[in-house]
């Protein structure tokens, strides 16, 4: 092909043509200079619409089989994050360039592709489609600064994505440690945060993609990851005198501060190494509940300890909230300040522990 036009149009067109993907076994040149033949990075089959004309010239749209074959021409970008965002892959048709798009693969339907009547794009649905089906064969190499891309979130809402695909994507843009937060589950979605997991909300994710994660099991609920009930195989654990001298600590803890008469037990269960319900009955005005299963006795010898000190404390400190709340680490700095003060003014309030 030999072009001899002049001016802006001649180089919008020569720049068009070098984008050209020549199939095997044809020797196409611009001007003089041969445009090889580029193999795909990968080729994968997938059943896509396409225009077809019968007979009396009538255009319909079908769904047919065909090959897709990739490009990977941004690869690192691809596989390590970078600064720079200016990066384009183009949708092609049987090698022909149709449109940019934002994604750095370079797609090309080997069948012909519906477009607008202008043939310069192509619908929002469809380029979903093509996200979806190309993030399928090539999530594993996806680098975690680009999962949030917006070609992959777009991906992630359609009914084409893989359940593979979600649990690679939700990996690598959250990592190991996340749950998604339910409504009203005050508790679990605290012990999650105490923990170092990341909480997703509703709000965060479209309801495309929710779907996607919970048909794929991609992440745990709060409630499910942290369960706020007790193990089925809870029973009471023998007391010594330590954790009696230790139960009393902590009522005289608990009456000085929140001027509260609460009940300490001492249980062995599956679960935390203590917990403390702050809701008051006819018999009691909260529960500090301590598992020995977890804990051990050693725990508790001396009674009058640092461990012991700081898990009563870590524990009545929900009197005031929950562990991602100001008003938790408030009492908790206030209680530890002022049993500083106590110590030292009032030595007999740790070493006189009789009911």
């Amino acid at each position: 092909m030999t072009l001899k036009a002049n001016g802006l149009e001649y180089e919008e067109m020569l720049d068009s043509i070098k984008l050209y993907l020549p199939p095997k076994r044809i020797n196409f040149a611009v001007n003089g200079r041969s445009v090889p033949h580029r193999e795909p990075y990968r080729t994968i089959k997938a059943s896509l619409p396409t225009e077809i004309q019968w007979y009396d010239g009538v255009m319909t749209t079908s769904i047919r089989k065909t090959d897709v074959h990739i490009h990977n021409p941004f690869a690192k970008i691809v596989l390590t994050p970078t600064v720079s965002d200016d990066y384009h892959g183009w949708l092609y048709e049987m090698g022909l360039p149709i449109c940019e798009i934002d994604c750095p693969y370079s797609i090309d339907v080997q069948q012909k592709v519906p477009m607008s009547l202008d043939r310069d794009k192509v619908s929002q649905k469809y380029l979903q489609k093509i996200f979806a089906i190309t993030l399928n064969e090539v999530h594993k190499e996806i680098h975690p600064d680009r999962s949030s891309d917006s070609w992959i979130r777009e991906a992630m809402g359609s009914k084409r994505i893989s359940t593979d695909a979600v649990k690679s994507i939700v990996k690598s843009r959250y990592g190991n440690k996340v749950i998604v937060a339910v409504p009203g589950d005050k508790i679990g979605v605290d012990k999650a945060i105490s923990s170092g997991y990341r909480v997703l909300y509703g709000s965060e994710l479209s309801s495309q993609v929710w779907a996607n994660v919970r048909k794929a099991e991609a992440i745990q609920s709060s409630s499910v990851a942290f369960p706020t009930t007790f193990a089925d195989d809870i029973k009471p654990a023998e007391i010594d005198d330590n954790m009696r001298k230790v139960a009393l600590l902590a009522k005289k803890i608990a009456l000085r501060h929140f001027d509260k008469k609460i009940a300490v037990e001492f249980l062995e269960w599956s679960g935390c190494a203590a917990q403390y319900d702050s809701r008051s009955s006819n018999l009691r005005n909260g529960t500090l509940t301590f598992n020995v299963k977890q804990l051990g006795k050693q725990f508790f010898n001396p009674p009058f300890n640092a461990r012991t000190i700081d898990l009563i404390l870590h524990e009545l400190a929900h009197e005031k909230g929950m562990h991602v709340e100001a008003s938790y680490h408030q009492c908790l700095s206030k209680m530890a300040g002022d049993l500083i003060t106590l110590a030292i003014k009032e030595p007999e309030f740790f070493t006189k522990l009789e009911e």
